[in-house]
Order: structure tokens, then sequence, then C-alpha cells
């Protein structure tokens, strides 16, 4: 059981900081990702960082949410230049998946899933554009072109999955739950 240095609430998700072996520490984000998360995350980055704490990575766990929130936390994460992983039986999928490309590394633990889709709304000139939009920023995060088409042509109401050839194309490091 991991022990909790702080907890900051979020509207959405909850950013929880927890001490790693190495004696640096990692931030978790849990749950559905909405507004506000970016501004917890920058704020437990900047605690952690205050009290002399390395930040090892980004864990993450959550089904997605919001695209201008998800946007938020992969730009906070990218401007740190943060590591992002998703663990064994967790999921990072929808705007999550933006979160995780943000990483400097991405790590991705055996059993864990990471999927992608177009944006919700149906066929409405809004979705349509916001599927766009998150095709841009996946090219502007480096997401391989495969994945991206995936990302753009996979309906709302399902998922791509992403295997173990996607990650290795996105360069993501796959470790056992071991580790």
């Amino acid at each position: 059981m991991l022990t909790r240095l702080g907890i900051l609430p979020a509207s959405g998700a909850e950013v929880e900081r927890h001490p790693t072996v190495d004696g640096t520490v990692a931030i978790s984000i849990a749950g559905e990702i909405a507004e506000g998360d970016a501004e917890a995350l920058r704020l437990e980055i900047q605690r952690a960082q205050l009290e002399n704490y390395l930040i090892s990575e980004i864990e993450l766990n959550s089904v997605g949410g919001s695209l201008y929130a998800g946007t938020g936390l992969a730009r906070v994460i990218r401007a740190a230049s943060l590591n992002t992983r998703v663990a064994e039986r967790d999921i990072c999928a929808s705007a999550c998946f933006l979160v995780f490309a943000a990483g400097s590394t991405k790590s991705v633990q055996n059993g864990a899933r990471v999927g992608v889709h177009a944006a919700s709304g149906g066929n409405t000139q809004i979705s349509i554009k916001a599927t766009q939009a998150m095709g841009r920023i996946a090219n502007l995060l480096g997401v391989p072109s495969g994945i991206v088409e995936r990302m753009v042509s996979t309906p709302a109401s399902q998922m791509f999955w992403l295997n173990k050839a996607n990650f290795v194309s996105m360069g993501a490091i796959i470790t056992d739950a071991s580790r």
C-alpha cells in the first residue's frame, strides 16, 4: 500500500503524489479528466518541487473525459518533461491517450490497456472539428500516423486498443508488472 504524501482535490480526476522505492515521487492521475485537472497537476508538481522531490513519472488510469482538459494535462506534462506510465490492469483511453503521448518517456506494463477513438458527439461539425484537433495534437506529440489514423477513424462508440507493435512504433517501453 502506498502512503499518500499529498492529495489535491481536482474537479475531475484525482491527482495524487506517491513515494516510490527509489526515493522519488510519482504523481497519479485517475478518473475522468475534467476542467481544472491541469491546474491540479501543475500545483502538485510545484509542491513536489518545493519539497525537493524528483518526480519519476505520471501514472495514468483514466477512460478519458474532456478533450480540452486532456490537452491541458498534456501541455503540463510536456512543459515539465515528465515521463508517463500506464500500469498493469489500468486503462488510458480517449483524452487520456494525449496525456500518455505527451510523456518524455512513455511506458506501459503488460496487461495495461491504452485506447483511441474519435471525439464523441456523432457526426456533427463540432465533433468532426474536435477529432481533427485531436489528430493535429497527436501529430505534434509525435504519435505515429498509423495510430493517428486509427484515432480519427474509430467511432466514438468504439475503441481501438493499442497493441505491442503500436507501442513500439511510438517509442513506448513495455515492462513487466514486477518492475
